[in-house]
């Protein structure tokens, strides 16, 4: 993954991490936007090591940073 897909991975856990919505309502939003397909490619996309940086810049375990961001798939 390329440096600014990094920074993008790291944003879309943030907004998820401190959003005070509950995961099925942030999918249903998310859906507004892309297909849960499209959503599901992306997340497949993304490999240990993209999830180990992002870790890096975000002070969180890569494993947390997947279960987070895997809500929205």
């Amino acid at each position: 993954m390329q440096p600014a897909k990094i920074k993008d991975l790291c944003d879309i856990f943030a907004l998820l991490w401190y959003s005070h919505e509950k995961p099925p309502e942030l999918r249903e939003k998310v859906i507004q936007f892309l297909s849960f397909k499209n959503i599901q490619e992306i997340i497949a996309s993304i490999d240990e090591s993209d999830y180990q940086k992002a870790g890096v810049q975000l002070n969180h375990t890569a494993s947390e940073i997947k279960r987070v961001v895997e809500i929205l798939g």
